[in-house]
C-alpha cells in the first residue's frame, strides 16, 4: 500500500471539518523499507473517536484494503508534536515486534503523513485489540494476570521491554492485549526461565530480568516465599507452627490475654492458609520480655 485516504471525520478541531475531509497521507517508508505507488490506497472510513491526549487522538474504525476491511485504530498527530514518537512507535514495531505482532502486540499496518492544507498529519494504523480494562489490574483474577504475564514474555523474546505495562492493557472478548509501545525499550531479556503459576518466587538475580520478575511478583501468580507479619517480612520455611511465630511476635502485642487469644487465633489462621499442620500440641506459653526468643526476627 502508498497512502491512507482519510475518508471520514476526525476530532481534529470543530471547525471546517467538512472542508478537511477527506484527505490524502502518503505511507512513510521504515527501516528502508520501500514503498511503491502503484499499489493502491486504503481507507479508512466509519472513524470514531476513542481517545483524546498528550497530543495523540486514537480513533475506531474500518481499514479497506481491497476486498479486505479490518478493524483498527488510528493514533493521529495533528499538531507535529508527536511525529516523533510516532515513527519510533512504527519503528519498534517492525524492527523487534514484528515476531510479537497479531498476539502480544496489534498488527501494525503503517505510519503515514503528508501536509494538509498547511498543518502537518501523522497517523499510525494498527489492529483493534479491545476496549481498557474495567477494574484495576490487582482486582483481576491469577488466571487473566498470568495471561498478561505470558504476553509479557512474548514481548521480551521479540526484543523489547514495554516500560507502561498496568496503563497498556486491552480486553477483547475476554482475552487481554498489549497496546502502546509509547514507552517502550529495545531490550535483551536475561530470564533464565519462564513464569510459571503458584511455583516459589525466584529471586530476581536467579530470574534475570526484573520488569517480569517485578510483574509476576506484585500480581501474585508465584508463590510466595515469605509472609508479612506485624511489620516483618519473614521466610516461610522458618513458620512450622503457631509457637514459631509467637516466638517471632513482639512481647508489647501479647501483654494481655485477650491480646494473646487475637495472636494465637491469627497464627492459627496463618498456619492453614500456608497449609501447615503441627503433630503435635500447641504449647501456650509465651516468651517472656527479654527471653531468647523474644529477640528473633519480628521483634520491634
Amino acid at each position: 500500500m502508498s497512502s491512507l485516504v482519510v475518508n471520514c471525520a476526525v476530532d481534529c478541531f470543530h471547525q471546517d471539518r467538512e472542508q478537511f475531509f477527506p484527505f490524502v497521507l502518503d505511507r512513510l517508508p521504515i527501516d528502508g523499507t520501500p514503498t511503491t505507488s502503484n499499489q493502491p490506497p486504503v481507507y479508512f472510513m466509519d472513524g470514531e473517536s476513542i481517545y483524546n491526549g498528550h497530543g495523540i487522538r486514537v480513533s475506531r474504525g474500518k481499514l479497506h484494503q481491497g476486498e479486505e476491511v479490518l478493524d483498527v485504530a488510528v493514533k493521529f498527530d495533528f499538531y507535529k508534536t508527536r511525529h516523533a514518537d510516532l515513527v519510533e512507535e512504527a519503528t519498534l514495531y517492525e524492527k523487534y515486534a514484528k515476531a510479537a505482532q497479531g498476539t502480544a502486540l496489534p498488527v501494525f499496518y503503517g505510519i503515514y503523513h503528508a501536509t494538509v492544507r498547511g498543518r502537518p498529519v501523522t497517523c499510525l494504523a494498527l489492529e483493534y485489540c479491545g476496549s481498557p480494562m474495567e477494574t484495576w489490574l490487582d482486582d483481576e483474577s491469577e488466571e487473566f494476570c498470568f495471561k498478561v504475564a505470558k504476553l509479557l514474555m512474548v514481548l521480551h523474546s521479540a526484543g523489547l521491554q514495554h516500560n507502561n505495562i498496568e496503563s497498556s492493557i486491552v480486553v477483547k472478548n475476554g482475552e487481554p492485549r498489549l497496546i502502546d509501545l509509547g514507552t517502550a525499550t529495545p531490550h535483551t531479556c536475561e530470564r533464565t526461565m519462564d513464569i510459571v503459576p503458584n511455583e516459589l518466587r525466584p529471586s530476581l538475580l536467579k530470574f534475570g530480568c526484573r520488569e517480569l520478575h517485578d510483574f509476576a511478583s506484585r500480581q501474585g501468580i508465584w508463590e510466595p516465599t515469605d509472609i508479612f507479619y506485624h511489620g516483618s517480612t519473614i521466610p516461610k520455611q522458618f513458620v512450622t507452627s503457631v509457637d514459631s511465630l509467637i516466638a517471632m511476635t513482639s512481647p508489647h502485642l501479647l501483654e494481655t490475654a485477650e491480646d494473646r487469644e487475637k495472636i494465637y487465633s491469627e497464627a492459627r489462621e496463618i498456619l492453614r492458609r500456608l497449609g501447615v499442620t503441627e503433630g503435635e500440641a500447641i504449647s501456650r506459653d509465651v516468651p517472656k520480655r527479654g527471653s531468647r526468643k523474644s529477640k528473633l526476627k519480628g521483634k520491634k
